[in-house]
Order: structure tokens, then C-alpha cells, then sequence
């Protein structure tokens, strides 16, 4: 079985859409999503909801590194913040 997770940074410069974070996970096959506001988190498994949070994640994944180039940014950074 291939990886069941994956891992894209995407450089805070970069993110066209840098109005907050979210999750986008599947549970028991459902779709689901977390999303941060300023004042709480919320979860959520409205399909409108998801389908926009998908279509912005879309957007933003052709700004971010590939998962190796992700891992070995982490890497370095843990290397030059945390030795």
C-alpha cells in the first residue's frame, strides 16, 4: 500500500489564497473539513463547502513544492532551528 498521506509546503510568500487554513480529510468515506477563523475552529461536511475548499486548494497546490521538496525543507529547518 502506497503512502496514505502527503505532505506539500507551500511557502507563505507564495499562497495566493492566505485568508486561513483548513483540512480537507475523508472519514469513514465521507468528505470532511476543518477550518481555522480567527475565532474558532470549525468542522464541516457540506459538499459546497468542500467542493470550494477543494477548488482552493487546487489553487494553491500549484505553488507548493513537491512532497520531496517539502520533506527536505522541513528537514533543513529542523536542522538550522532545532540542533
Amino acid at each position: 500500500m502506497g503512502p496514505r498521506l502527503t505532505l506539500q509546503v507551500v511557502r507563505s510568500e507564495l499562497n495566493p489564497r492566505s485568508a486561513g487554513a483548513f483540512t480537507i480529510a475523508t472519514v469513514d468515506g465521507a468528505d470532511v473539513a476543518y477550518i481555522e477563523t480567527a475565532a474558532q475552529g470549525i468542522v464541516t461536511s457540506n459538499r459546497e463547502e468542500i467542493a470550494a475548499l477543494t477548488a482552493a486548494w487546487e489553487a494553491i497546490r500549484t505553488f507548493a513544492l513537491s512532497q520531496q521538496e517539502s520533506l527536505d525543507l522541513i528537514r533543513k529547518v529542523i536542522e538550522e532551528k532545532w540542533t
